[in-house]
């Protein structure tokens, strides 16, 4: 069996497309590489186009040659991951192709809320699609209400060996810098400001690492927030890098707002620092709460006081810090094992 993970706008190493269903399915004996066009470079373990696309109109320009060079490729299944790709897979579909599709977000819902005719237009090439193709998978369970049939969670969970486990949880002094750790997208609503301004609130030293695809404006913004000479910015790394980044700290931060789109979400970046024993501080979503329990801390992520107050907490705690890194750690292994659901998608593969 030949999986062939086809996308656009993903970068070759991308957690899902190639560490996820290329590198864990070839764990099981699968067969399986990523055709991309966002990277340039060449490896061994990839199938790249010979440049990147930069807007959809150039896109569209391009359907052509994709679909010749996927047709020649003669993949068993084509796990494609961008609705933007629906209209390739449609044909392949109808040339005898086997074909599933990956909804990674409601791009409907909440990227093209504000553009009507991409909004609806997503949604057409959707509801098209998944009648043509022979699996859907999705990445958290609310997505599933859209699909015909009965579409396979498969979640973004860290593969075992990719982990660099933080072995001990060590006492950070009164007078010693608490080192603290967020990284994703850099938006106000994912709490960066917040975690600022949080730092000059607190009653005990404490240095903020901050990763991510830091731009002019971001950077201009947070500069002018009170606590920036707490931060360390540091720029965005591979997936796999910053996996082995993670351990070097005391105390992982998530604290993304009460928005929708966010609060519903899967938080991968949560259990990544589980799986590498860092303990986390988390908002305090219900729905991030039944899912983690007592193995993080939670906090009003808009409340720069409460956050405050909560790190300096965590400061002294000892004790706690080590029960969360223990808890997290179990619920990594027992919960949110990519081997589990990677047998399941493999027997789903194998159906179709």
């Amino acid at each position: 069996m030949y999986i062939l993970n086809v996308g656009y706008s993903h970068k070759g190493t991308n957690a899902r497309l190639y560490s996820l269903l290329t590198l864990g399915l070839r764990q099981h004996g699968i067969k399986s590489d990523v055709y991309t066009y966002f990277d340039n470079n060449v490896k061994g373990d990839f199938i790249y186009s010979e440049k990147g696309i930069s807007s959809r109109k150039k896109l569209i320009l391009k359907y052509p040659k994709m679909l010749i060079d996927l047709y020649r490729i003669n993949a068993n299944i084509y796990h494609i991951h961008e609705p933007l790709l629906l209209p390739i897979g449609i044909i392949l579909r109808i040339l005898g192709k086997k074909i599933v599709y990956d909804v990674h977000e409601e791009y409907a819902k909440y990227k093209y809320k504000n553009n009507i005719t991409l909004s609806y237009s997503y949604r057409v090439l959707e509801f098209i699609f998944s009648r043509f193709s022979n699996l859907t998978t999705i990445v958290i369970e609310k997505f599933s209400k859209r699909y015909i049939g009965k579409p396979l969670v498969i979640h973004n969970y860290v593969l075992p060996q990719h982990i660099t486990k933080k072995n001990e949880i060590k006492e950070v002094k009164r007078d010693e810098k608490l080192k603290c750790i967020y990284h994703g997208s850099l938006s106000i609503n994912r709490g960066i400001l917040s975690i600022i301004e949080a730092s000059s609130k607190c009653k005990y030293p404490v240095e903020i690492t901050i990763v991510g695809k830091w731009n002019k404006n971001i950077e201009e913004l947070c500069k002018n927030i009170e606590g920036w000479e707490n931060i360390i910015k540091v720029e965005y790394m591979d997936h796999q890098d910053i996996l082995k980044f993670i351990p070097n700290f005391d105390l992982g931060l998530q604290l993304v707002h009460n928005q929708p789109y966010l609060q519903g979400s899967h938080p991968m970046k949560v259990i990544e620092f589980m799986a590498s024993g860092v303990p986390t501080l988390v908002s305090n979503h219900s729905s991030k709460m039944r899912t983690f329990e007592n193995a993080s801390e939670y906090v009003n992520a808009e409340s720069i006081d409460d956050i405050a107050k909560k790190i300096d907490f965590l400061h002294l705690n000892l004790t706690r810090r080590i029960e969360m890194h223990k808890l997290g750690l179990i619920l990594y292994e027992e919960k949110f094992n990519s081997s589990i659901e990677l047998k399941s998608l493999i027997k789903r593969y194998q159906s179709i």
